[in-house]
């Protein structure tokens, strides 16, 4: 995004405590209430170069907006930022102001061509046949399968049991579930570890669907 820093050299005699209050009771409430800023931070400044020559700067400032044209209209709009203006120059010796964009970092994670076929779509799975009734697709990993699973009410499924620990995130309607001698209902947001070698089973309930997706800890092997 475009940048606006603005270096600041404070006048002869100005004590930097006095400029700092200045700021934080004119400059800070303004441009907070500013739209187009997304970020400004006024940054103290040790005159003192790495190789122990002086800098003529006090202050820097560090203005980020959404764009140029709209925050300048912003500012002149701004009857705050107009008292602003009016008192600065008492502060102020020099200054320097200009506009810098980012360059930037070449991404870490690659470019996606890099991984064909890791983002899918359940609507583009097809449904598997095997269990007639319960609309289900399935995505298998090498060390996973994961079920997306719609069940409608009066539909259940069989009680059963497998060495795998099962994860059950739901994600629409309400599920009865019985996982070993206990029962509850489950609704959107909710989830639910059962236990490897434990039996359970479920039911939708409700007037609609349960849509959930179920988690095997069992993939290709």
């Amino acid at each position: 995004m475009p940048t606006r820093f603005v270096l600041v050299g404070l006048r002869p005699g100005v004590e930097r405590a006095s400029y700092e209050a200045f700021i934080r009771d004119y400059d800070y409430p303004c441009l907070r209430e500013l739209p187009t800023i997304v970020h400004y931070r006024t940054h103290r400044i040790d005159p003192t170069t790495v190789r122990g020559g002086l800098l003529p700067y006090d202050y820097i400032e560090q203005i980020v907006v959404t764009d140029p044209g709209a925050y300048w209209r912003d500012l002149d709009a701004s009857p705050c930022f107009a008292e602003f203006r009016r008192r600065n120059p008492q502060f102020l010796a020099h200054r320097l102001d200009f506009w810098a964009e980012t360059v930037a970092p070449t991404s870490s994670f690659g470019d996606a061509s890099d991984a064909p076929g890791v983002v899918q779509r359940w609507d583009e799975i097809p449904e598997d046949a095997t269990r007639p009734g319960i609309p289900l697709r399935v995505l298998k990993g090498r060390a996973m399968t994961a079920m997306l699973v719609t069940l409608h009410p009066g539909v259940t499924v069989t009680p059963q049991r497998h060495p795998e620990e099962q994860l059950i995130h739901m994600l629409s309607g309400r599920l009865r579930l019985r996982i070993g001698t206990q029962a509850c209902d489950i609704g959107p947001g909710n989830v639910v570890v059962i236990p490897a070698q434990t039996p359970h089973a479920g039911e939708a309930v409700g007037d609609g669907p349960a849509t959930y997706l179920e988690v095997l800890a069992q993939g290709r092997l």
